[in-house]
């Protein structure tokens, strides 16, 4: 079960982060690309660094159910506010 959450886990990342990308690419001027690309990066690694460290303190406190539970819960409003974005 555990094996089930980093694989699914993974591939909702896998996804997320090429929409991301593709989403620069194609909407930002070639000059504005690279900067934008950095600032993504730099996001991505912040929001990485911070969702480990909670993710790390609810694991180690509740188990790695919260943990996935919290991670799951990400994803979810992630896919709800996708939508609500794009019907816009």
């Amino acid at each position: 079960m555990l094996l089930a959450g980093f694989g699914v886990a993974g591939i909702g990342i896998g996804l997320a982060e090429t929409a991301e990308s593709s989403l620069i690419a194609v909407n930002l001027p070639a000059e504005l690309r690279s900067n934008a690309f950095g600032v993504l990066g730099l996001t991505q690694s912040v929001g990485d660094i911070g969702a480990t460290v909670v993710a790390g303190v609810l694991w180690s406190a509740f188990g790695p159910q919260v943990a996935f539970g919290y991670a799951a819960t990400w994803m979810l409003a992630s896919v709800i506010a996708s939508r609500v974005l794009a019907s816009k």
